[in-house]
């Protein structure tokens, strides 16, 4: 395991397991180049929330371009049920939008 240095980073995707992440480059900072198998303290909010999360993980996957998948391995339970709670409703709203959609195009 080595010692990365602190970084900003873009969400892709969340999910219950992990997130993709891109790393933000900065003018002054040094590159950070996250490998497989780097583990990884990150803190974020949850979006249209106040709501900060903080977890630990596991870099699964990378590329060279700064963009990675994190594998969650720790959260509090706390936390774990904000972010589930968050899923459901952004799933919530993905389902009503779509039924708007097909009650539209079957009109």
């Amino acid at each position: 395991m080595r010692n990365v240095p602190a970084a900003q980073a873009t969400l892709l995707n969340l999910g219950e397991g992990g997130a993709g992440l891109r790393l933000n480059s900065h003018r002054g900072l040094p590159a950070v180049n996250l490998i497989v198998g780097d583990s990884a303290s990150i803190s974020f909010h949850l979006p249209e929330t106040h709501d900060s999360l903080h977890v630990m993980g596991r870099v699964v996957w990378a590329t060279t371009t700064g963009e990675a998948g994190i594998q969650f391995t720790w959260i509090s339970d706390s936390e774990r049920m904000k972010l589930e709670a968050w899923l459901m409703r952004c799933m919530e709203r993905s389902v009503a939008e779509l039924r708007s959609q097909l009650a539209a195009a079957c009109a």
